[in-house]
């Protein structure tokens, strides 16, 4: 008989081992409600934050670097040499366990201890979400950080989004470097070009008045003279353009040979779906391999090409040497016109140099026109994906809402953040010398940074001081200083952050950081306990919260929440492994120098140790007795 149907993540066991304070303890944990108590220093913590760093949920390193680094010293400080294994069982039913030491990367064996190349932490296979005594705070108080605890809920969709608006992202900053490379080159070349018309007349002139002009055997060989030359620059200038050619498919050549060993289909081969799954190996591996061969095949074809020009341009070469040697009998035979010849050679040699850069001019402003018609695009694609996200954001907060409302009410406020909008003008005029923090301000507050852009782009200061609300000559530096840089680039695609508000109805709504400690966790701590495929790991969620909040929601939302996800709490507060009737409690005990697991089992089976290390055990048990008759 099968086992009954999985619908999310659990962590099955802890094993630690080879010294170090918790240094060979087993915990076992249960679906349903875990809850871990024991004196103070017993190591409940650090058994939560052992967890975190084995299934590889650290906090950002970006964002929360201090509470990162404290937990990997809390990590090397307690397993010193030894070693983490975690049993875990993802909501599909499949058995993995996961290996990692202080300073290593995690490693996730199979059912039968192979290595695998799946992943954990963010995007990972497996996830989980842990709360230290202080993170519930710090959302409160961080917007940011509201953002994320709203993500959450729409998490892979998010991250996929959040994966292509990076890609998107990467792609238009290579676009602006582009445009930014061939805008310098095309006002070289046409700074270059302004010889044009100096050369072409001076040309010209040596035509008028060379009176009788060259004899006509002089006059062709100096015509002919003049053709080698741009022959020899075609020639050259093949041979570069397939060597480019060459270049560029050797990289793609070397992305299809590489492709097949990134993605580890036999890792999740042994699931149901692995007959469709061995077809869409096959199908990416041939497909890998036939691209390969005819990359191969057109680099062959680009070599013998270059070959043949090889060849060719060696008889032109010596073809030129015969005709150059004609060129040189005549002219020696013609003293009187040597100079007029040589100044007339020379002419024609720059008026064709300069004709080539013209030509080459107009190829880069097609390839500049080329690359803004795709940043254009890319643009379009990108605001697409922002809108999709803040899209699902709308959908979370809805939900919210819906479950949580009226006692706690979520709002966002979509593209308001103009932090960066800001940061970016701000340093595109530093050092100016003039008092731009100001302007800064009053503009950004005005325009959205893409109407900005336009207005520097097409120069229309007059309108750009009536709309940004500052003088003209304000309007003067701002057109001044971002025309033609990169900033007047970045300002079409810099991001406008969404901006969460999550209030407590106290009387009135209050926004969450304006709200007491305990009110904080109030706000907090119900979206946390929504159901999730994910463990839902929290150090202390009792913090600052009175015991009628534990007895009326915390408890109350233990107990519909267990049934669709595993939790693991570290406690104080007998009401929660007691009134919550945890599956499992871990009861900890310290000599000071080792930790051990004294007694684990259901809250009954652990009685004693509740009522005798929690205060108010003894009563929890009472008013579970009268509550449930039990």
């Amino acid at each position: 008989m099968s086992g009954p149907e999985h619908r999310h993540h659990q962590i099955k066991r802890l094993e630690i081992s080879g010294g170090g304070f918790l240094g060979d303890v087993v915990i076992d944990f249960a679906d349903g409600l875990n809850c871990m108590i024991g004196g103070r220093g017993a190591g409940k913590t650090t058994v939560l934050e052992f967890l975190r760093y084995a299934l590889d949920e650290l906090p950002d390193a970006g964002r929360a670097r201090a509470q990162r680094q404290a937990i990997e010293g809390l990590v090397d400080g307690n397993l010193k040499a030894g070693r983490l294994r975690v049993e875990i069982e993802t909501q599909d039913g499949l058995t993995y366990h996961v290996e990692r030491s202080a300073g290593e990367r995690p490693e996730v064996l199979d059912e039968e201890g192979r290595a695998t190349a799946l992943t954990l932490g963010r995007g990972g296979f497996f996830g989980i979400e842990v709360y230290g005594q202080n993170e519930i705070e710090r959302i409160a108080n961080t917007p940011t950080f509201q953002l994320d605890l709203i993500d959450k809920f729409r998490e892979e969709e998010v991250q996929d989004l959040n994966q292509r608006l990076r890609v998107l992202e990467a792609e238009l900053g290579n676009n602006a470097t582009e445009i930014l490379s061939l805008s310098g080159q095309i006002e070289e070349l046409e700074g270059q070009l302004t010889e044009l018309p100096h050369v072409t007349e001076r040309l010209e002139k040596v035509f008028r008045t060379r009176g009788q002009g060259l004899p006509a055997a002089l006059e062709r060989e100096l015509t002919l003279k003049g053709l080698r030359e741009q022959e020899v620059r075609l020639v050259r200038a093949g041979l570069e353009h397939l060597s480019g050619l060459r270049g560029s498919l050797e990289a793609q050549a070397m992305v299809c040979r590489r492709a097949p060993g990134r993605l580890d289909f036999a890792q999740v081969g042994r699931g149901p779906n692995r007959a469709a799954l061995e077809r869409v190996s096959q199908a990416f591996q041939t497909t890998c391999q036939e691209v390969h061969e005819l990359l191969t095949a057109a680099l062959e074809r680009l070599a013998r090409g270059a070959g043949e020009i090889e060849a060719a341009g060696g008889d032109l070469q010596e073809a030129h040497r015969q005709q150059d040697r004609q060129y040189q009998t005549l002219i020696q035979t013609r003293k009187a016109e040597q100079d007029q010849a040589r100044e007339q050679l020379k002419l024609q040699r720059r008026q064709a140099e300069l004709e080539e850069k013209r030509r080459e001019l107009e190829r880069k402003r097609q390839a500049r026109n080329g690359a803004q018609a795709r940043r254009r695009e890319l643009t379009r694609s990108l605001v697409e994906l922002r809108n999709r996200r803040t899209g699902l954001r709308e959908a979370v907060v809805a939900f919210l809402n819906d479950r949580l409302s009226p006692g706690i009410r979520v709002s966002l406020d979509p593209c308001s953040d103009g932090s960066r909008y800001r940061q970016l003008l701000l340093d595109a005029f530093q050092g100016v010398g003039r008092p731009y923090r100001g302007p800064v301000q009053t503009v950004s507050n005005a325009l959205r940074p893409d109407a900005l852009a336009q207005l520097v782009r097409t120069d229309d200061r007059a309108k750009l001081a009536e709309r940004g609300k500052i003088t003209p000559t304000q309007a003067d530096w701002f057109v001044d200083r971002l025309r033609g840089t990169r900033a007047l680039l970045d300002l079409e695609v810099v991001e406008l952050p969404d901006v969460p508000r999550i209030e407590l109805l106290d009387g009135e709504y209050k926004d969450a950081p304006r709200l007491s400690t305990g009110q904080k966790c109030t706000t907090i701590l119900p979206i946390l306990l929504l159901e999730s495929e994910k463990p839902l790991l929290i150090d202390e969620p009792e913090g600052n919260l009175d015991n009628a909040f534990v007895y009326d929601t915390v408890v109350r939302k233990l107990l519909d929440v267990k049934r669709a996800r595993q939790l693991i709490l570290v406690t104080h507060n007998p009401n929660i492994p007691v009134l919550g009737d945890a599956e499992q409690v871990v009861v900890l005990s310290s000599s000071g120098t080792k930790a051990r697991v004294a007694a684990a089992g259901t809250v009954d089976v652990v009685k004693e140790h509740v009522e005798t290390i929690l205060e108010g055990g003894r009563e929890a048990f009472e008013e579970r007795r009268r509550r449930y008759g039990r």
